[in-house]
C-alpha cells in the first residue's frame, strides 16, 4: 500500500505520478487534447490554384443560340410549315418502332388483329408525354429544325427547346396520317418491308411533305464497258 503522507523521496516521487496520472484521466473524459483553432490551418492542405484557362491563340469558341420563335411557333396549334418534314418523319420514326417491337413477339407471317392494331397505333399518338415529350426545336447551321430520336439532327450541336405545343403538335400530325389512311394501310405497307417514312412523308395522298430522297447514281454498264477500255 502506497504511504501518501511519507516524507521519504521515493514515496513524494510515487505521489507525484499518482496525481499526474489523475489529471491526464481527468483531462480524457472532458473530451481529449484539441487542437487549437488558430493552429489547426497549419496542418490543413493549402488547395492548389487553378489557372484561368485563356483559348489559344488560333482557335475559335463556339456559340450556340436558341432557335427563334415566332408567334406561329409559340401560339399555333398546328406544326409550322417549314418543320412538317420533321414532324412527319418523328411521328413514322414511333410508329415503325412501336410495330416492330409488337411484331418480334410473333412468329414470322403472324398479322395482328384490327382491334390490336387500333390500340398500337392510339397508343403511339396519343401517349404525347412518353412519346412525343422528348423533341423539340433546335436551329443548326442557321436553319430550324426538330430534333430528337429518329432524326439526324438529335446529335447535331445546338440548343434544343422542348415542351411546349410541340408535343401536342406531333400527336396531331399522328391522327391526322392514320385518319387519312388507316391503320391497315399502313400496317400492310409496313408488313411488306417498306418505308412507313415513304408513306406518310413522300406520298401523293398526303401531298409529298418531305422532298424525294436523293438517290445515288448507278453506273451502267455501258459506262462501265467505256471505263474498262
Amino acid at each position: 500500500m502506497v504511504r501518501l503522507f511519507s516524507s521519504s523521496k521515493h514515496d513524494a516521487f510515487v505521489l507525484a505520478l499518482l496525481l499526474g496520472a489523475v489529471n491526464f484521466a481527468a483531462t480524457l473524459q472532458e473530451g481529449g487534447d484539441k487542437i487549437d483553432p488558430s493552429e489547426k490551418d497549419e496542418w490543413e492542405e493549402e488547395e492548389p490554384e487553378v489557372p484561368d484557362y485563356k483559348v489559344p491563340e488560333g482557335m475559335q469558341t463556339l456559340k450556340f443560340s436558341p432557335a427563334n420563335l415566332t408567334d406561329e411557333d409559340q401560339h399555333s396549334q398546328h406544326m409550322p410549315m417549314d418543320l412538317k418534314c420533321d414532324g412527319c418523319r418523328i411521328v413514322a420514326y414511333l410508329m415503325t418502332q412501336e410495330l416492330n417491337r409488337i411484331q418480334s413477339r410473333y412468329k414470322k407471317g403472324h398479322k395482328l388483329k384490327e382491334s390490336e392494331l387500333i390500340d398500337l397505333l392510339e397508343r403511339v399518338c396519343r401517349d404525347k408525354d412518353e412519346k412525343f415529350n422528348g423533341y423539340g426545336i433546335k436551329e443548326i447551321e442557321k436553319v430550324r429544325r426538330l430534333s430528337g430520336d429518329g432524326l439526324e439532327t438529335k446529335d447535331a450541336p445546338g440548343v434544343m427547346q422542348g415542351g411546349g405545343k410541340w408535343p401536342f403538335r406531333l400527336v396531331q400530325m399522328c391522327l391526322e396520317y392514320v385518319g387519312e389512311l388507316g391503320e391497315e394501310e399502313i400496317y400492310d405497307h409496313f408488313l411488306a418491308g417498306k418505308s412507313v417514312e415513304d408513306l406518310l412523308c413522300r406520298s401523293k395522298q398526303l401531298g409529298n411533305i418531305c422532298p424525294p430522297k436523293k438517290m445515288k447514281k448507278k453506273v451502267t454498264e455501258k459506262a462501265q464497258s467505256k471505263d474498262e477500255l
